[in-house]
């Protein structure tokens, strides 16, 4: 798939919008696309993480493994939705969860060493990226925040 094409794809995904048009263009060139056949493990827990995904389409499950062994379903991931954020953040990030393909998936892959030279080369476009990883966690601190209130009452 050649850049045009990845540029097409980044407009379905609402982190991209707070790019200019010449930040996506540039952008789009460190950026891999992949299709991901339903049933495919996406990622696996304790794995060395080497890249952020984006889900153009399809579904992703996020599975856990407890202490007694067993995967336990901690959510659900569609279109817009990233994937594997800890990886940009931490240096030698171990995957924390497995994803699980629940739909034939496209996938935009930002993998560490290309998002490092973006850092280097275009800050803004990595503030941009780093502030959509931010607003990811943030709200996903605040749906767990919400589940153990739940849970305590």
């Amino acid at each position: 798939m050649n850049v045009e094409q990845i540029k097409v794809l980044m407009m379905e995904i609402p982190l991209f919008d707070q790019l200019t048009p010449d930040e996506r263009s540039l952008l789009a060139g460190y950026i891999e696309y992949s299709v991901i056949k339903k049933g495919t493990q996406v990622i696996k827990e304790g794995a060395l993480g080497t890249n952020l995904l984006y889900i153009v389409s399809g579904k992703m499950e996020i599975k856990k493994e407890s202490i007694d062994g067993r995967q336990a379903v901690i959510s659900q991931f569609g279109k817009g939705s990233i994937v594997g954020e800890l990886a940009l953040l931490e240096n030698e990030s171990r995957r924390s969860a497995s994803a699980n393909a629940v739909e034939d998936c496209e996938i935009l892959s930002l993998p560490r060493k290309n998002f490092d030279e973006i850092l280097k080369t275009n800050p803004n476009i990595g503030i941009v990226v780093l502030r959509g990883i931010g607003c990811t966690l943030a709200n996903r601190l605040r749906n767990i925040t919400g589940r153990f209130a739940d849970i305590f009452n």
